[in-house]
C-alpha cells in the first residue's frame, strides 16, 4: 500500500515507518510543504544497482545493432579474412 507521510512525521516515526516497509509492503513518499522528496520501498523487487548497469549495456548494445541493421557497414578485405 502506497502512502504520504509529512517530513516531519517520518522523522519521528522512521523505525514505524521501516518496519511497515519490511514486514507489509508498504511505500511510503515523503513530502515536505506538498513537494516529494523521497520515497521508502521494499528492497525485494528493487533494482539493483547492479541490474540497472547490466540493462544501461544491454541497451547500448542494442542501440548499436540497430545502427549497424540501418546503416550496413563496407567491410574491407582484411576484415573479411579475419571472419
Amino acid at each position: 500500500m502506497e502512502k504520504v507521510v509529512d517530513v516531519t512525521i517520518a522523522r519521528r516515526r522512521f523505525g514505524t515507518l521501516l518496519d511497515e516497509v519490511f514486514h507489509r509492503g508498504d511505500t511510503f513518499t515523503i513530502k515536505r510543504k506538498g513537494k516529494a522528496l523521497a520515497q521508502i520501498v521494499p528492497i525485494e523487487g528493487y533494482p539493483s544497482e547492479q541490474s540497472m548497469i547490466r540493462l544501461k549495456a544491454e541497451e547500448k548494445a542494442a542501440k548499436i545493432r540497430l545502427q549497424q541493421i540501418r546503416k550496413p557497414q563496407q567491410k574491407t578485405q582484411k576484415e573479411l579474412a579475419q571472419i
